[in-house]
């Protein structure tokens, strides 16, 4: 879990690295599909921890209002929602890779 975490801040690092790069730059410039991807894979990286943590420590970890319940409960909120869905993130940058419109508005 530790190694999936440090992945994951690594790819917190990029992002935020293009975040700064494009700042007051032309936005046609950079592949918005990259920036949904990187985002979504750090959220897939971060439900893995959540669901081991939980499968690691068992269903006594899941008293309400416990740390692990909350954090679990939160993670799958954010990973199950729209703008979250790893699968329809990376089409999406394999599509800007190709060179076609791949609808991303941010």
């Amino acid at each position: 879990m530790t190694v999936q975490y440090h992945a994951a801040d690594a790819l917190m690092d990029k992002y935020l690295n293009l975040l700064k790069q494009s700042r007051g730059k032309n936005q046609e410039a950079f592949l918005r599909g990259e920036f949904f991807a990187i985002r979504t894979n750090i959220i897939k990286i971060c439900t893995e921890i959540a669901v081991r943590s939980l499968l690691t420590l068992g269903g006594g970890a899941l008293y309400k209002g416990g740390a692990i319940e909350m954090f679990i409960r939160d993670i799958l909120t954010v990973a199950t929602h729209k703008t979250s869905l790893y699968e329809d993130s990376v089409a999406a940058y394999g599509m800007e890779l190709f060179g076609f419109n791949s609808g991303i508005r941010g």
